[in-house]
């Protein structure tokens, strides 16, 4: 959010718990796609690369183990 309480970035659905949704990441991880530049104040399923272990198609079921899964520092 802004100064001004305007979102102007989101990801999943405010309020909703995201278990077996588009937009879980428990275990797992949510990047940005790299060509995604902005943010975007409503949440879009195709910006996202989103790794879990029980989300919904078009999510890839693998669960992520840190550190040797993440990439601190980089947008990939």
């Amino acid at each position: 959010m802004d100064p001004f309480g305007i979102i102007i970035d989101v990801f999943g659905v405010v309020g909703e718990d995201g278990t077996g949704t588009n937009h879980e990441f428990e275990d797992g991880r949510a990047l940005r796609n790299p060509e995604v530049v902005q943010g975007n104040p409503t949440y879009t399923f195709g910006e996202w690369i989103i790794h879990n272990d029980s989300g919904d198609a078009g999510t890839t079921n693998q669960p992520q183990n840190a550190p040797a899964d993440y990439t601190p520092g980089t947008h990939n």
